[in-house]
């Protein structure tokens, strides 16, 4: 049989039948038909989810959300027999029922649904995310870091993740890109690279000074011989996101993550009187970003100063 969409892909498909069952393999072969005339691949619809690939380069985000969330989750289910039903429970499971007994959910998981639809669209290209009535989570945002709270989480993390913490606060990376940073990507004084979530879709470079603090930091990592490699080819960013919360909360900063030393670094911008364009320039944001703002915070102790000069002047 050859395949609707691609007359040159030979499909061999078993109809679930013994040679004495044709009326069992025609209902079969039936309903197989019908699947291809709506678009449905008949061999990815046999397969579970969690064994279903995404064509193409996969972004970190994409791969740790399927990871993370969906696989576990999902992962031994076949297509057709994931329901709204099944989909309720999955937001039951990752935040749980709000104080009425309804559904609730963070505004990320509208990124986790972005997910779950393009897996299943590799089954079925017309599939639509059903409707899921929730209420939305507020996340509060906590105040920025200060240097010397850094200092006592990282006192509390494993001396291996010290090198790759610095990397962060000293710039304001993401995890996945100061672990995946290079010796190409480090050059007169600066560090130049694509930034990791949007090297694919034309976004912003990372482009940044070494401080002198970071270079002390980078001088004690050592370089693979070839500057093409990562400098860390041992540490996963999984990992390092877990340890980093595990260290503020053993300092007793809970509620703080690696987020946060990306935050420390737009509030010390921002303090320091620069624009939220430059702050986004900074983080690599797209130009126009909502984003940037999120991540900035003014610190109480500049605001009191602030206000500490009102009816001094003149």
């Amino acid at each position: 049989m050859r395949h609707p969409n691609n007359p040159e892909k030979k499909l061999e498909i078993s109809l679930g039948a013994y040679e004495h069952e044709t009326r069992k393999a025609q209902i079969n072969l039936g309903k197989l038909l019908a699947d291809m005339e709506k678009g449905i691949d008949p061999v990815s619809a046999r397969q579970q989810f969690g064994k279903i690939k995404l064509a193409g380069q996969v972004d970190h985000r994409t791969k740790r959300i399927l990871q993370m969330h969906l696989y576990p989750f999902f992962g031994e289910y076949k297509p057709r027999e994931i329901t709204k039903e099944v989909i309720e429970r999955y937001y039951g499971h990752r935040w749980g029922l709000c104080d009425k007994g309804g559904l609730q959910a963070t505004s990320t998981m509208d990124k986790e649904m972005r997910v779950f639809v393009r897996v299943m669209q590799v089954v079925d290209k017309r599939y639509e995310l059903p409707k899921i009535r929730h209420a939305t989570i507020k996340r509060v945002i906590l105040e920025p870091l200060t240097y010397k709270q850094i200092q006592s989480a990282v006192s509390c993390l494993d001396e291996k993740y010290h090198a790759v913490f610095w990397i962060m606060a000293y710039t304001g990376m993401d995890v996945s890109d100061a672990v995946n940073l290079k010796p190409e990507h480090i050059k007169d004084g600066w560090i130049d690279k694509p930034r990791g979530k949007v090297q694919n879709s034309g976004g912003e470079r990372i482009v940044l000074p070494i401080i002198d603090d970071l270079k002390q930091v980078l001088q004690g990592v050592p370089r693979p011989i070839n500057k093409g490699e990562i400098l860390f080819p041992n540490i996963k960013p999984k990992a390092v996101t877990t340890a980093v919360i595990r260290a503020f909360r053993a300092a007793g900063l809970e509620g703080y993550g690696a987020k946060y030393l990306r935050r420390y670094v737009a509030s010390m911008l921002l303090d320091a009187g620069f624009s939220h364009d430059w702050i986004g320039k900074a983080l690599a944001h797209n130009r126009g970003s909502k984003i940037t703002e999120k991540y900035t915070k003014v610190y109480r102790e500049a605001m009191g100063k602030a206000f500490d000069k009102i009816g001094r002047v003149g």
